[in-house]
């Protein structure tokens, strides 16, 4: 485990840090992208590019090969009634062709709903492929399936409506477990293609997107809302973390079971949790700047607590702890 802090904001767009080895991260790159007063968020593209958004519409593509260099600012999002706008997420397609954003475009107190805006371009071109504005609220997060022809939107109203990548077009709207309205909710692929939710309720609940019909039970992953969702690279196993109460955890994709025990964390702030090194270790950061690295395989636990102990389970030890299976030493 690894744990780092900075003030708001550090290992956001300003810097450039080489995670290739949970062993050492190096910083590369340090620069102030010209976004406004606060960024929101940011998305790599397997293209080394780098989509980072702010306030006022801000959607900007960076070249992250060599020093930090803008290739384009992406025009389709701000406000269309004078009142505060601000992007709220971002992604990458998988082969990095398309960039999606969605934003808040708020409205006078004596109306009962909030504007939310998704705009697909070509991250190529800059081109504007679709846009789709309605009263949903906030898009509080975006995915594209692994084939890249389905973006999932989560909006405030505690929904989630599938989009055809290349046109537009609504396929499918789902009702989340605990959403409401002016909520948040949060979503992911699974890289098999099961879409995962969470609301502010604390409940993630799979999807098969092709008939609507949800995998399994909602399943209530944290006494608070659910922060982020994030699927290691075989699609066995998910992490989620709180928002509030700032803990990630790890959950059997085919049981909605947790896995192990819930990983420390930040109590009071909200959390994002990413898989790393091909699902070896998972990445927490929170929004005070703290950051932590947890390893998520049973062997790395196994050593560690060995290392901790120094030696073996005593064979009363193994009969409470492990039961009737016939005692085996499992430190070296």
């Amino acid at each position: 485990m690894r744990r780092s802090r900075g003030g708001r904001g550090s290992a956001t767009a300003r810097e450039l840090v080489d995670h290739s080895s949970t062993r050492d991260a190096t910083r590369l790159e340090t620069w102030p992208p010209p976004i406004g007063p606060e960024l929101t968020g940011l998305a790599w593209s397997r293209r080394d590019a780098l989509a980072v958004i702010g306030d006022e519409g801000t959607v900007q593509l960076w070249s992250t090969e060599g020093r930090p260099r803008l290739l384009r600012r992406l025009r389709g999002l701000g406000s269309v009634n004078k009142q505060p706008e601000v992007v709220t997420s971002v992604a990458f397609a998988p082969d990095g062709r398309l960039v999606a954003a969605g934003d808040v475009n708020h409205t006078p107190y004596t109306v009962t709903y909030r504007l939310g805006t998704v705009v697909v371009w070509d991250s190529s071109s800059g081109r504007l492929r679709w846009k789709h504005a309605g009263r949903r609220g906030t898009v509080n997060a975006l995915s594209f399936s692994p084939d890249g022809r389905t973006l999932a939107a989560g909006y405030e109203d505690g929904s989630a409506v599938l989009y055809d990548a290349r046109t537009g077009r609504p396929l499918r709207t789902f009702s989340l477990e605990g959403g409401g309205d002016f909520s948040f909710e949060t979503l992911a692929f699974s890289p098999r293609g099961l879409l995962a939710t969470g609301t502010w309720a604390g409940i993630v609940q799979l999807w098969n997107p092709a008939d609507g019909h949800e995998v399994g039970r909602p399943t209530l992953v944290a006494a608070a809302p659910v922060a982020s969702i994030s699927f290691d690279p075989t699609g066995d196993m998910f992490a989620t973390t709180g928002g509030s109460d700032g803990l990630a955890k790890l959950w059997r994709t085919s049981t909605l079971q947790q896995f192990g025990a819930t990983f420390p964390g930040d109590r009071g702030m909200w959390g994002s949790a990413r898989f790393a090194d091909a699902g070896s270790h998972l990445v927490v950061t929170y929004e005070d700047g703290a950051g932590e690295i947890w390893p998520t395989s049973l062997e790395t636990w196994k050593r560690h607590a060995c290392a901790v102990a120094g030696r073996n389970f005593t064979r009363e030890e193994w009969r409470r702890f492990v039961g009737r299976r016939a005692y085996a030493e499992t430190c070296r």
